[in-house]
């Protein structure tokens, strides 16, 4: 008789097997990185990871699912505060809600990764449009503040200035993988 596993250690051992992913995609990319090493990475048999995920489009899934709920987490909670922080700040807290390393240097090129993964994972693609609108939507009483203090502009419509906002988080992981490419280049 096999031991059941609880909902927690599941979750432990699904978590392991996104991080392995995430990890290996961060480092290579998702084309050149086979389940095989994500599976190495993990730790784990080869049967256990295919339980929780039956491909690597599943992980690939997974991973960006886990970098928006990131970002999610942090609109929430803004939205619950009181007094609502200052722009500044809201933006500092998306920044570090990005995907990164362990020591803090942002995984750009992962996120532009799967930005770029959207155009053949039908599922990647619902998911990313999904929660991009989802943060549209919850950011929305955040700016009408912004606005009532002269922290964003009153002349354009709040969903407007939303959608702005994230396009700077955006621009900034862009600029992060640009610049991280040219830093490495540079040190060659």
């Amino acid at each position: 008789m096999v031991a059941k596993l609880s909902d927690d250690a599941r979750a432990e051992r699904r978590d392991l097997i996104v991080s392995a992913a995430t990890t290996k995609f961060a480092a290579q990319g998702f084309h050149a990185t086979s389940m095989a090493e994500i599976i190495s990475e993990s730790g784990l048999a080869a049967g256990t990871v295919y339980q929780y995920f039956g491909s690597k489009d599943d992980l690939i899934v997974a991973t960006a699912e886990r970098a928006l709920d990131g970002i999610g987490a942090v609109v929430g909670a803004m939205v619950g505060r009181e007094p609502v922080p200052p722009l500044s700040e809201f933006l500092d807290a998306v920044r570090g809600s990005l995907p990164s390393t362990p020591d803090g240097k942002l995984r750009a090129h992962l996120v532009l990764h799967s930005w770029a993964e959207t155009s053949r994972n039908e599922k990647l693609a619902d998911l990313v449009c999904e929660r991009y609108e989802t943060m549209v939507e919850a950011s929305l009483p955040l700016v009408e503040v912004w606005k009532q203090r002269g922290e964003l502009p009153t002349d354009r419509g709040g969903r407007d200035l939303s959608k702005l906002l994230l396009a700077l988080v955006q621009g900034h992981i862009v600029q992060a993988a640009i610049f991280s490419r040219s830093a490495h280049t540079q040190s060659e």
